[in-house]
């Protein structure tokens, strides 16, 4: 990969003119555009920004985009609120080299179908601080079509305790998810997010009205929400697997994590 030229940007307004104006290339991480040969006119190093953070406010934390997910592992605060959740989702990603690299806006800008963040993020209903547009929830940013230039300049997710957990199937432990599932109960509610389709993570609403806001639900809500979850969703084939059996994974996974997050 080639850089003509960097800019080391000292606000975030510098950092969105260069991408809006120049159509330059944020660099966060960068461990998945460093494997490319693109060459690059503009590239925009956001490191001097102070976006890399944990901290908790009021009823939320807030995350810094520039945190990586090897922080995001092993923050204290957040095991504190979440338990082993974070360990336990983020210790799959490849290595901890890489994440050490990778970083939690980088991980949620590209919206990618194999990320093990979006779909843990969309389950906890997070919102997203974007510059310049202001605040978003994720589920309207994992939907949305429009790609126009826009940074994210943090993430927020409540700030209580939270039933949560993420169950997944993968060839190789450190291999991209086959299929995943993330089931949180979080304001009284419950949420359900599959990702790995292999699309981009999507919460399953009509399984999530089903469990209503039982905190605890019965066997018979939990089983019938894992099969409409895989009714309500769709599936793909990649070189990982095909859609008939993501479609069978799913309510197995689903079933799990709301089990695991009701006890």
């Amino acid at each position: 990969m080639e850089i003509k030229q960097l800019v080391l940007a000292q606000t975030i307004e510098e950092a969105y003119e260069a991408v809006k104006e120049r159509r330059a290339t944020i660099l966060g991480g960068c461990t998945w555009l460093r494997m490319t040969t693109k060459s690059l006119d503009y590239g925009v190093d956001l490191s001097a920004l102070g976006l890399s953070y944990i901290k908790e406010s009021g009823q939320e934390i807030e995350i810094g985009a520039s945190t990586t997910l090897r922080s995001l592992e092993v923050d204290g605060l957040l095991a504190k609120h979440y338990g082993p959740l974070f360990s336990r989702t983020l210790g799959h990603i490849v290595g901890v080299q890489l994440r050490n690299l990778s970083t939690l806006g980088g991980s949620l800008a590209g919206r990618y179908g194999f990320s093990d963040v979006s779909t843990l993020f969309l389950a906890l209903g997070a919102e997203l601080d974007l510059y310049p547009e202001g605040p978003l929830s994720i589920e309207a940013y994992m939907a949305a079509t429009d790609h126009g230039p826009h940074l994210i300049r943090a993430v927020r997710i409540p700030a209580r305790q939270v039933q949560a957990s993420y169950q997944t199937v993968r060839i190789t432990h450190l291999d991209f998810p086959i299929l995943s599932v993330a089931a949180a109960y979080t304001g009284g509610l419950w949420r359900i997010a599959v990702g790995a389709r292999p699309g981009r993570a999507q919460l399953a609403a009509a399984a999530m009205q089903i469990l209503g806001g039982t905190k605890k639900p019965e066997g018979a809500a939990i089983a019938e929400a894992a099969r409409q979850a895989a009714a309500e969703l769709s599936f793909g084939k990649d070189i990982r697997a095909d859609e008939e059996y993501r479609k069978n994974v799913c309510p197995v996974l689903v079933r799990r994590a709301i089990e695991e997050a009701s006890r």
